[in-house]
Parts: structure tokens; sequence; C-alpha cells
């Protein structure tokens, strides 16, 4: 069961009053105070995504970097052989920019999926379901001229070509 806030600002967990959102002055200020059980081992997981959510805090963001440098491409005394393979398809569709990454530790939602990290989101490539990427919850689909667009760019990538065989094509 998720959070719920009421009109009047309160948050509720299970009916309970967890805490309490106010408005003041143009700034929102949050405070929560919540206990849960649970009978799996990994009791830390609701707290990492928590943890997730207070880092898209504007005071918790890192700063810009102060200095950036340029080199010229002749800027290289010599080049080396040696190979090289592209780790992420950038796809982009309307105000999204999906990033799909050949060596994507995580699984969630899916094994072919692509991030959009200024929006917070996840998409699942093979479904076309679009996941809130801190709370995991599905909040919009793809059109499915869309989907089968992005499923067609991953297809002729060489890095994803072998994958949307297996997990789209089969």
């Amino acid at each position: 069961m998720s959070l719920q806030i009421t009109d009047s600002g309160k948050i509720l967990y299970k009916g309970r009053e967890v805490g309490e959102h106010r408005f003041e002055n143009g700034k929102s200020t949050v405070t929560l105070n919540i206990s849960y059980d649970t009978e799996w081992d990994e009791w830390w997981t609701p707290l990492s995504l928590f943890a997730i959510g207070l880092g898209e805090l504007p005071e918790n963001r890192p700063t810009a970097a102060d200095l950036s440098l340029e080199t010229p491409e002749d800027g290289t005394t010599e080049e080396l052989p040696s190979t090289r393979f592209l780790i992420e398809r950038i796809v982009r569709q309307g105000s999204y920019i999906w990033k799909f990454h050949k060596t994507d530790v995580d699984n969630w939602p899916s094994q072919l999926h692509g991030h959009d990290y200024d929006k917070a989101l996840k998409f699942d490539a093979i479904t076309g379901q679009i996941y809130d990427a801190v709370t995991r919850q599905h909040c919009r689909s793809l059109k499915p001229k869309h989907l089968k667009d992005i499923q067609a760019n991953l297809r002729a990538s060489k890095d994803f070509a072998e994958k949307v065989a297996q997990l789209i094509d089969k």
C-alpha cells in the first residue's frame, strides 16, 4: 500500500498518520515518521528508494563543475589500435530521451529497458510500459506505433539486435 496525502496535507500509511506536507511562503516542507514490519531480508529496499527520492532534491544534487576543459582532436600524440564498444543507445522520441545500456546490471522492468534520467522514468521496450524509477509504479504506456519505432531503432543497432531478436521477435 502506498502513502496517501489528504487535502489537509496529512500523510497516511495503512490509515495511520505518518507525516504531513506544509506549503508556506512558496516552500514545501515534508515531515515523515514511519515504521514498518517486514518478513523479508531486504528490509532496506524501501529506504533505498526513499534515499533515491531525497537525492533528487535540489539541495542534494551535486553542484555543476566549475571548470570545463577541451582538448583539440589533434592534441593527442598517437592513436593506438584498440577495440571500442558502444555501451549505450540513445533514442529520442518526443520529449523523452531513452538511454539503453548494453551492460545494464539491473533487469527491472525487463531485460530490455531504457532510462530517461531527466524525468526519472524507466521504459520497458518489450511491453511499452513506462515506470517511475523511484516508486517503480507504472505511470504511462507508450502507443504501439511509438513502441514499434523504438524497437526498430534497437533492432537496427548491432549492440541490441540480438537482444531484440531474443526478447521481442522470438
